[in-house]
């Protein structure tokens, strides 16, 4: 005889289970939220910031799609070189504090940027800084919308999606 103690709490196999089918995982991922952008630009001169904030954005189900780069010159690059407004990113994530050029030189050479990338594209500055310096610098750069401190959080990521 088997006392009720002894079962497995969370595995039923009485045939009124639903049998798991290709419907039932469409159905799941549908079910699912949908990503808030579909393209991020993050721009960070330390690869474990972009590894680490990339696969946040990912967790966060912030952006499925998240392009890297560790520079202002090949941010501004990639910018350019899109030939097509699907292939701009609708938020760019931006670290300040890099060695070569800052994010203030990127903001500055971003404003030289032709029309349609300022529509397309918003500005969030990702910085280690919470100087309050940095903060009103930033804000006065009309398409910067917001200013996150590091390290990310899911709470921060959750708010850009509002």
């Amino acid at each position: 005889m088997h006392s009720e103690t002894n079962r497995i709490p969370h595995l039923d196999l009485s045939s009124e289970t639903q049998p798991i089918t290709w419907q039932v995982i469409r159905q799941h991922k549908q079910s699912e939220p949908a990503f808030a952008y579909s393209h991020i630009l993050l721009i960070d001169d330390n690869d474990i910031d972009l590894l680490v904030n990339q696969r946040m954005v990912h967790y966060s189900r912030l952006s499925k799609t998240v392009t890297t780069t560790n520079s202002v010159d090949s941010a501004i690059a990639f910018l350019n070189g899109c030939t097509d407004i699907s292939q701009l990113p609708q938020l760019i994530m931006l670290d300040l504090n890099m060695p070569e050029k800052s994010g203030f030189d990127f903001l500055n050479e971003y404003e030289k940027l032709d029309q349609l990338i300022k529509l397309t594209c918003t500005i969030v500055i990702v910085s280690s800084s919470d100087c309050a310096d940095d903060l009103q610098r930033a804000f006065r750069y009309h398409y910067v919308s917001n200013y996150l401190v590091k390290p990310l959080n899911i709470m921060q990521l959750d708010k850009l999606k509002e």
